[in-house]
């Protein structure tokens, strides 16, 4: 095995050696779990990291495509063979408010060489990657532009879904998911779009004008259901929609999040009956509900501060059985049990506070401003297990 970094490479025998492990390094923003539930990666702005679920590292990709930005946007493929990982658009302003305007590649990563295989170039910051459910096809939404349909050996597209709506602005996809085999549901600021790929027809347009915000973040149970980030459930069979109410109908599950405008990320489990969300650091908590009736079902510890959404659209993961759920933040990595929800493993292996590959150019040995300061220390206190609830 081939452990790549930059311009360091270290080269792993077959036959024993003396050469430990690398070290995890970075700030850490994706996680997911393999499909057969043996494996977690982590993508750091270091590159994309392996690990079993006790956290031994078991492998290691460099991306320096990504020149130090770490991924925000990952997905393993069905099979287990591959994984897609890219970059939104947040990371890329510099301190000084510039804009950066390098590449958007998509890379593709061999699971089991550890290795960058492909690096897709693509035209704009990806908002979401979702593989086929069966094919080794991408699904890739892009801010400011079309959602594609990318073949992941050749790179090249096999589907755009460039349609202008009412207003004759163009389509734009800020969360992805497949909702069949042939029919993706597309979640726009203000609308989502149900289509048929196959047969490039529009199903239902679910119009949720002045209900949404920018960097939407939604996710599909796989039954023909979806959320998405203000708490809105959405039939994606029939195009109707409603809000998700929860705690005796009182408020939504938007409403739980409220203070933060939206939910920054959120994911069913792989068997539809659970959801997790989280929100600005704040509330510093991961809250669980009910997949069927939306009632909350607990609140986890959250451990670290988010200064925007759109950095930590993908920080949580399911575990393939359910069982157990997985939630990076910028100081470390839990997993819980999904029954009990109980702390299984903490990991504290990566960087931790503020993180900026393209800081605002000053002279050797001027301070830090208040700002940085303030976003590399602050933590979220611990809570005592009386705060935080459980049913």
């Amino acid at each position: 095995m081939r452990l790549l970094f930059y311009g360091v490479a270290l080269v792993c025998l077959a036959l024993p050696s003396q050469i430990a492990a690398p070290e995890p390094s970075g700030w850490a923003l994706t996680i997911a779990w393999s499909p057969d539930g043996e494996t977690i990666a982590v993508g750091s702005s270091d590159g994309l990291w392996f690990f079993d679920d006790a956290f031994n590292v078991v492998g290691f990709a460099a991306t320096p495509q990504f020149e130090g930005f770490p991924p925000t946007t990952m997905d393993w493929s069905a099979d287990g063979g591959l994984i897609a990982l890219a970059i939104n658009w947040i990371p890329f302003y510099h301190q000084d408010g510039q804009f950066y305007t390098g590449d958007f590649p998509i890379l593709i990563v061999d699971a089991d060489s550890r290795e960058v295989i492909k690096a897709i170039e693509f035209p704009r910051p990806s908002s979401g990657i979702r593989w086929h459910p069966q094919e080794r096809l991408i699904l890739v939404g892009a801010l400011g532009g079309p959602a594609h349909i990318l073949n992941a050996a050749t790179g090249d597209s096999e589907y755009v879904f460039d349609k202008e709506t009412t207003g004759g602005k163009r389509v734009t996809a800020e969360a992805v998911c497949w909702v069949s085999d042939s029919v993706a549901a597309l979640f726009a600021a203000n609308a989502t779009y149900v289509v048929d790929i196959a047969n490039d027809e529009l199903l239902h347009l679910i119009d949720r004008r002045g209900n949404g915000y920018d960097g939407q973040a939604a996710d599909c149970n796989g039954n023909g259901g979806a959320i998405n980030d203000i708490g809105n459930h959405h039939d994606l069979a029939t195009g109707q929609i409603s809000r998700a109410y929860t705690m005796d109908n009182n408020f939504t599950m938007g409403d739980y999040w409220r203070h933060v405008l939206a939910i920054a990320g959120i994911a069913y489990s792989p068997d539809g009956a659970k959801i997790a969300t989280n929100g600005n650091s704040s509330l510093c908590r991961t809250a669980v509900f009910d997949g069927r009736n939306h009632q909350l079902i607990a609140e986890l510890q959250g451990s670290y501060a988010r200064f925007g959404r759109h950095y930590f659209r993908d920080s949580i993961a399911w575990h393939p059985s359910s069982e157990k759920l997985a939630i990076v933040g910028q100081f470390d990595i839990r997993i819980w049990d999904a029954e009990t929800y109980e702390l299984l493993q903490r990991f504290d292996g990566f960087n931790a506070g503020y993180y900026n590959p393209h800081p605002k150019a000053r002279q050797a040995g001027e301070p830090e401003t208040p700002r940085q300061r303030e976003m590399r220390e602050l933590r979220c206190p611990d809570f005592p297990a009386s705060m935080l609830f459980k049913k």
